[in-house]
């Protein structure tokens, strides 16, 4: 029996666990070597079944040092837990945290994955053409393949998470609207090229379209309630309790455990953070963007001028 006049405080564990997670500010991929070798196996052996295995080891070094431009820009830009993970069906991806929200920052990783592939596929067709090597002239054509369809300005290609970035961030509604497009050109470009992993992402995207704007409400309800630029593990207590409710209201299943939970208030933490550029920036950007798409006209010249060279 308690004392007479003492309070008895009835602890979460589900939220004080949830806390825990969320201060130590790591993700459930934090694992990062791990994941890309686990991840790395699956894409290799989704892509067997009448696959090529040379041209399905040039995929993978050629979707890696994409990605790998993308790691190291994040690395240089401050970026915490990053990992480089490969999707069968699909390609890879970079995950990391902004620890400022720079916009500037943001837009230099999305491009730092484009833009090397591309400047490199132009030596490379080129060494594979003068020595009439099709391996090497293989590796430099998928190079400009990968580089440039992730310039395309849908998400969640690069070009399309670059657009969102500099034009549609500034108001939710123009966000909502571009993923909608976004959604609905990703499903029609699937359809055209019988794609069935750029099926399965549309479809990933249209399943989670509801919970994206479940979540860009919930973080403009958070505004000017808990400094964004805090790490995890400074935030007030009561800023704990804003993240943790607004991350159940979204999560609302009774099955959502404490890691799931602690994601989540990453991911609003994370989207308070992010800003838009200035005119200027963005300018620069999408000049940035363009370069990048007349680098690969010009390796599909420069392989056909090399081509006819070389008799």
């Amino acid at each position: 029996m308690e004392p007479a006049g003492t309070l008895v405080l009835e602890l979460d564990p589900e939220r004080e666990q949830s806390y825990a997670l969320f201060r130590e500010g790591r993700t459930a991929t934090s694992n990062a070597a791990l994941l890309l070798f686990v991840s790395v196996g699956a894409f290799a052996l989704a892509a067997l079944p009448g696959g090529n295995p040379v041209d399905i080891v040039v995929v993978i070094g050629v979707l890696f040092f994409h990605e790998l431009g993308h790691w190291a820009a994040m690395r240089l830009s401050g970026y915490r837990n990053t990992s480089i993970f490969f999707i069968p069906f699909f390609g890879a991806a970079t995950s990391g945290r902004s620890v400022d929200g720079s916009p500037w920052k943001e837009g230099v990783v999305l491009l730092a994955g484009p833009v090397p592939g591309l400047l490199l596929a132009i030596p490379v067709l080129g060494l594979g053409i003068v020595w009439r090597d099709d391996v090497v002239k293989h590796a430099g054509w998928t190079l400009i393949g990968v580089n440039a369809f992730n310039l395309l300005p849908l998400m969640p290609f690069d070009g399309g998470r670059l657009f969102e970035l500099v034009l549609f961030r500034r108001h939710p509604a123009l966000e909502g609207g571009f993923r909608a497009c976004a959604v609905a050109g990703l499903g029609a470009l699937a359809f055209w090229l019988r794609s069935m992993g750029l099926g399965l992402v549309t479809f990933f995207m249209l399943m989670t379209f509801s919970l994206q704007g479940r979540i860009r409400r919930a973080v403009d309800g958070l505004r000017g309630s808990l400094d964004p630029v805090a790490l995890p593990g400074a935030l007030a207590p009561e800023e704990l309790d804003r993240l943790y409710d607004a991350a159940r209201n979204i999560q609302r299943s009774a099955q959502v455990k404490p890691r799931q939970r602690a994601d989540l208030m990453l991911q609003l933490l994370d989207r308070l953070r992010m800003r838009t550029p200035g005119w200027a920036a963005s300018v620069g950007l999408l000049g940035a963007w363009v370069g990048a798409l007349l680098v690969a006209v010009a390796g599909v010249v420069f392989a056909a001028v090399m081509t006819r060279l070389a008799g």
